[in-house]
């Protein structure tokens, strides 16, 4: 369905379907759940490290509470940024980004 776009018509019959349908309170309680749990990725702290490819230090740079915080500060995607997470990558090849304090 990548790259699909559905026609106006089928889009006007899928908003009509969904009229008048809303979720239990059970299950916006889960969602609310899920959203604030450590599982979600959106909700992990962020530490940006600047490396000085010179000398190889490492210093830190901002932390966020964050990702969708500090993908603004970056002006990129939070999916761009949870592919450097905890990863060996630098991003922009000077930032290290962590979930954890290094």
């Amino acid at each position: 369905m990548l790259g699909y776009k559905h026609t106006q018509e089928s889009l006007t019959k899928i908003s009509f379907n969904r009229l008048g349908k809303t979720h239990s309170i059970e299950t916006v309680n889960k969602m609310k759940i899920v959203l604030k749990g450590e599982n979600n990725p959106m909700s992990k702290s962020v530490f940006i490290y600047s490396l000085d490819l010179e000398t190889k230090n490492i210093t830190l740079h901002k932390s966020f509470n964050t990702c969708i915080d500090t993908a603004k500060y970056f002006d990129c995607s939070t999916r761009t940024l949870r592919r450097y997470l905890d990863k060996d990558k630098l991003y922009k090849n000077k930032w290290i980004l962590s979930s954890s304090e290094l």
